[in-house]
């Protein structure tokens, strides 16, 4: 990449922190305000990227942009190399001409082509297809996209048939326009309109740039490569193996013929160990690395920090480990297992209903996700008619002692303690319910603790809890899909032990697989969301019952079903279950 295109991408990337300025920072124009910038999603840095302005401390955001004046932008922006032929191309534009260097390199580098007869017309008015053309051709070769066969002709009147006038579109410019819509460059006006033929404002012309050079610069994707970032090793056992279950499955595609011909890679920042410096991380990844996207990051508290975030950057967000229900609703998070909401509905219902208890307490870790069902025990104390014991916070996250906390939950006489509890945590207090001989007590595992490894501790401590299970054993189970998956781990990690939180990676990994082979050869990610909402009865060969997404609701399994540790092996109790429901 020219040096000055990439000084311009790290301007563009870094301008991006900021969607407002600060109060007291002082603009460098007189005529751009901070509602100027937030209307049009720009940030001071984005103009001087562009654009020094005028002589008289103005940048006139709202004069009309001629030809020349894009262009000039354009290249300067994009660091096109500059051409200075013998003959000028244009009888409009000799060399002393103020935008002669800008239109000649545009042109040799196939970027315009004036307007017949020699002309350029640098001074008249550029309309808004004209724009978006410009940006398209430099996208297109930028990417390696080829944009004669980029569409069929049915992609192309689909794509323009979205807006009220796109039939107006010159037939000289439909693939370039087609292009620009299909990569959010062009989005059309709130009344459903792309203005085809308008002219463009300068500041208009200035938010053209910036999403066309986001779009081509830092999407993750080349010619023959998919880069998705993950969250790296932080020695946690659970997030540690869900995103081994990941890779392999992006291995194993990329290790017969990619998708598309695209091999799938991932790339991670490991160590980190604090919600704050796993969203430093993912931070990194999107703004430095550029990935297509963000897969795993689980996690209740660090899904509920990104998940605004990548909403703000567009960027996908896919199947962190969480049942959090506060992420449902975005266009670009895609949630994973039943929300705990739910799971804790359903899972009282069945200690009262059910098994006739009256009297539960809980344990839960001292942070969002413990209180969410901390604070759902409390709510249907009174419509389920059962007392609430004892709360027990844990705010290590691997204790080396619960004695004082397990001693308190069984003098209050609870006939059934909830673990809403990491895996260390709820290790240490099966532990502990060991040490004191406490026999007499239903405990109930939740969200991702529901796992065999996890509870079959030394002593058989955790023989007889139950909790919704997700999926069947990863190590017993003779699903079509749990067997491949176990071949799988054996071909890339010979006597690796299965589990399932890499099941659980496996699988979201080939729905994530399924997603990029349906959005086809030309992806990007507007293209993955769409085809990722139009994912149909997808079957994971019985790992999970089949999953359908749609614009309005991109959570894949609301499924589960009740089991109990017998024997070191989870038992099924029940069929499946929607616990949304």
């Amino acid at each position: 990449m020219h040096l000055s295109a990439r000084k311009w991408v790290l301007t563009v990337i870094a301008s991006l922190v900021l969607l407002l300025l600060p109060a007291g920072v002082a603009l460098a124009w007189t005529d751009v305000g901070t509602d100027d910038l937030e209307a049009y999603g720009l940030t001071q840095a984005d103009l001087e990227g562009m654009s020094q302005g005028y002589p008289d401390g103005t940048w006139k955001p709202y004069d009309s942009m001629s030809r020349g004046q894009f262009i000039k932008m354009a290249v300067e922006a994009w660091g096109v190399p500059s051409a200075n032929p013998e003959i000028p191309s244009y009888v409009d534009v000799p060399e002393d001409n103020v935008f002669y260097e800008y239109i000649e390199t545009g042109t040799a580098a196939g970027l315009v082509n004036g307007k017949g007869d020699n002309q350029f017309d640098p001074f008249g008015p550029l309309t808004r297809e004209q724009a978006a053309a410009i940006i398209a051709r430099w996208m297109a070769g930028t990417d390696g996209y080829d944009l004669p066969t980029y569409f069929t002709a049915t992609e192309i009147d689909a794509l323009l048939d979205r807006f009220g006038d796109g039939a107006q579109v010159s037939a000289s410019l439909k693939e370039e326009v087609s292009f620009a819509v299909d990569w959010k460059i062009m989005r059309g006006s709130t009344d459903g309109l792309l203005t085809p033929h308008a002219g463009l404002l300068r500041i208009q012309g200035a938010a053209l740039l910036v999403r066309g050079t986001q779009q081509a610069t830092a999407n993750g994707l080349t010619a023959d490569s998919i880069t998705v970032g993950m969250g790296g090793a932080t020695g946690s056992f659970s997030g540690d193996e869900e995103d081994l279950g990941f890779q392999l499955a992006f291995q194993e595609a990329s290790d017969n013929g990619g998708v598309h011909g695209r091999e799938v890679k991932f790339i991670s920042y490991p160590g980190a160990v604090t919600t704050a410096d796993k969203v430093a991380n993912a931070k990194k990844l999107i703004e430095e690395d550029q990935v297509f996207g963000i897969v795993n990051f689980g996690g209740m508290p660090l899904a509920l920090a990104l998940a605004p975030y990548v909403q703000e950057k567009q960027i996908p967000y896919l199947f962190p480990h969480t049942g959090a229900g506060a992420i449902h609703g975005l266009r670009y998070v895609f949630p994973s297992f039943p929300y705990y909401e739910d799971e804790c509905r359903y899972m009282l219902k069945y200690l009262i209903n059910e098994l006739g208890y009256q009297r539960l307490a809980i344990a839960y870790a001292d942070n969002a996700y413990g209180y969410l069902f901390r604070d759902a025990l409390r709510a249907e104390s009174e419509t389920l008619g059962y007392e609430v014991s004892a709360e027990q916070a844990i705010e290590d996250m691997n204790p080396t002692t619960l004695a004082t906390e397990v001693t308190a939950l069984r003098d209050s006489g609870a006939e059934a303690v909830i673990m809403a509890l990491y895996v260390e945590q709820a290790q240490k207090l099966l532990e502990e319910k060991g040490a004191i001989g406490w026999d007499d007590v239903q405990l109930v595992s939740t969200g991702p603790l529901t796992d065999a490894d996890t509870l079959d501790v030394p002593g058989g401590y955790g023989e007889g809890t139950i909790g919704l299970s997700f999926y069947p054993d990863a190590a017993t189970s003779q699903e079509p899909g749990i067997v491949a998956f176990r071949e799988v781990m054996e071909e890339y990690h010979p006597g690796k032990v299965v589990n399932n939180y890499s099941l659980y990676g496996y699988v979201y990994g080939k729905l994530i697989l399924a997603g990029l082979e349906a959005a086809g050869p030309n992806v990007n990610r507007e293209r993955f969301i769409d085809a990722m909402e139009g994912l149909d009865n997808w079957s994971s060969g019985g790992i999970m019952p089949p999953v359908s997404l749609s614009p309005s609701n991109h959570h894949a399994q609301p499924w589960a079903f009740v089991v109990e540790l017998r024997d070191g092996i989870l038992s099924a109790l029940t069929d499946w279950i929607n616990t949304a429901e």
